[in-house]
Order: structure tokens, then sequence, then C-alpha cells
């Protein structure tokens, strides 16, 4: 068996994806395939693919019609081989030694998932991203680790690929907060997960990526979020991963709506979100700080016009408190 399965979607990303392909086929992990996804380029991309698939054996190539990042990814899990899965945006890249550190971890602690540190990386430039694991352990049981989930990223890990198989875990179609739904449903069916503080990954920012430009299909974040609870609740994880969920939907709904969708589709998002409020308990709004509680009360009582000017009010003084506090 392979060890170590890495999907990479790809969407017209020519100006990084030789980047991205060098630092896999570049891996020490030997024992590697690399499945490329491309998912209706129209620009130089295909060609890209084309000529590193005939250099290198180990590198998979599907090719589709252009329906999005979910898809891609669930296209690349069904043709996996490895005993791990990785994956990787067209645009970012990694360490030459990323892959072995993380299997080489997964194998000694018997660990279903393996999370790193990463680097943001712009013009050149990396800033480290020390994810706050745990400084006592190498590893938890995840149901102990749960609320220790700091980043809901899935590119800086690797995962049991038989988990997809028993747990039927879902990629939601639409490219819209993908990423968190598949996390929670990977970290609620893991029984161990470990850390490496180090930082192997390195995520490109401020590019035309299409898992970076802001989200022109914003109201599958609702279609997420149910994808979510259901797997949960098909597989008995609901109990122990309520708190969790609940407070990360609210939090990503009102992030959403301040400052991740079109002004097109502003108001349907505020009217479906309202709808989403309606149907969560009450117990989990209470936990939230103030300003999030009465910015949920304004999309309960269905005053969207306050809420904007609220909301767009906020955000410029919220830039200038992250200047203040050296945060970009």
């Amino acid at each position: 068996m392979t060890k170590i399965s890495i999907i990479v979607p790809v969407y017209n990303s020519e100006r990084y994806l030789a980047k991205c392909l060098d630092s896999l086929v570049g891996q020490t992990l030997k024992d590697i395939e690399i499945i490329l996804i491309n998912d209706g380029s129209t620009d130089g991309s295909a060609k890209i693919i084309e000529t590193y698939a005939k250099k290198y054996r180990n590198i998979v190539v599907i090719n589709q019609k252009n329906q999005g990042t979910g898809v891609a990814r669930q296209a690349g899990i069904t043709a996996s081989t490895g005993e791990y899965i990785g994956f990787v945006d067209n645009d970012d890249f990694v360490d030459p030694s990323m892959y072995k550190k993380l299997y080489n971890k997964a194998k000694l602690t018997d660990s279903d998932v393996v999370l790193c540190s990463y680097y943001k990386y712009q013009n050149g430039e990396k800033t480290p991203k020390n994810i706050n694991f745990p400084k006592d352990r190498d590893f938890y049981p995840a149901l102990e680790a749960k609320d220790m989930f700091a980043s809901y990223f899935i590119w800086a890990t690797i995962q049991r690929r038989s988990l997809f198989d028993k747990y039927n875990i879902t990629i939601p179609k639409i490219a819209t907060a993908e990423d968190t739904s598949h996390y929670l449903q990977i970290m609620a069916s893991s029984k161990k997960v470990s850390f490496l503080r180090e930082n192997l990954y390195y995520y490109r920012e401020n590019t035309q990526s299409f898992s970076k430009t802001k989200n022109k299909q914003a109201l599958g974040f609702f279609e997420a979020m149910q994808v979510t609870e259901d797997f949960l609740i098909d597989n008995n994880f609901y109990k122990d991963y309520e708190n969790i969920f609940n407070h990360l939907k609210l939090t990503l709904m009102l992030s959403f709506l301040s400052y991740r969708v079109s002004f097109e589709t502003r108001k349907e998002f505020f009217r479906q979100a309202k709808t989403m409020l309606q149907k969560t308990p009450r117990k989990h709004i209470k936990k939230l700080k103030p300003r999030k509680q009465f910015l949920l009360f304004l999309i309960e009582k269905g005053w969207y016009t306050l809420y904007i000017v609220l909301a767009d009010f906020h955000k410029p003084f919220k830039k200038v408190s992250r200047v203040v506090r050296g945060k970009k």
C-alpha cells in the first residue's frame, strides 16, 4: 500500500503550480502518489500537469469539468490508494521533509490525524503561524483534543484513509466552508490526534486561487453546516461535538455575513442565517461574546439594515486594532 496520497485540486493556477508540484515530487518520502484533479482549468495549468505526469510515474491525473474544490477533493479521495491522505492547495507548497515527518509521527503514535504548523507566504516573505498545540504531550485522544482545535484547516495534515470509508466522510460540493466541514468530520472520526511543532506548509496569501478568492457561493455555507450536523448525528458523534460545532457554526456565520459575502447575496444570506438561528439552542448563543450575541439578536429580529450598519461600522476599527496589536 502507498504510504500517502497527496490530493491537489487544480484550477487556473499556472503562475504557482510548478512550484507546488516541485515541492511534492521532491519529497524525501518516496512512497507517495500525487493526485492532480484538473477542475476545468482554462489557462496553462493543464499543460503543466501533463508535463509533470509524463516525467513522474507517481502522478495520477483526473480531468473534470469545473465543479469546485469540494467535488475535486472528493474525486481525489475516491481515486486514492494511500494509507494516509494529504491535501495541498494548488498555489501553496510544502517543505521537502513534510510528509516523511508527518508519516513517521503517525506510525510512531498510531494516530489517525497528524497536524503541523505552517507559514503564511506572501511576496517571498514567510510568517510563521504556530498552532496552539498542547505542550505536555505529543498526541491526544481526539475527544480530549477537540476543544483545542485552533485552525480549521485540512492542508497541513495527514488523515487515515480508512476513516473516509468507515464513517462515510463527505466533502460538501459547494466550495464554501468545505474545509471546516471536512475538518470536523475527520476529527470526530479519529481516535488519536498527534502534533508536529514545525512549520512545514507554506500557505500563499492574496492569490487568485479558487480556494482563496472572496466567496461567490456563500450560501453554500448553510449546506456545509447541514452536511456536518447530519454526519455528527448519523455517526453518534453529536453529543460529544455539539458545543464545538455550534460555536464554530455561529462564529463562521457572522464572519461570512460581515466580511465574506458578496453584495448580491448578502440579504439572502441574512435571511437563511435567521432560519438557522431559530433551530439553534439558545445555550450555544449565550456562550459567545456579548458583541456576537448582539449581532445574532439583530439577525433573529430580522433587522437587516441595522445589522449591516453596525457590522460595517466595526470593520475599520477592527483593522486599526489589529495593526496596533501588531497583526496584519
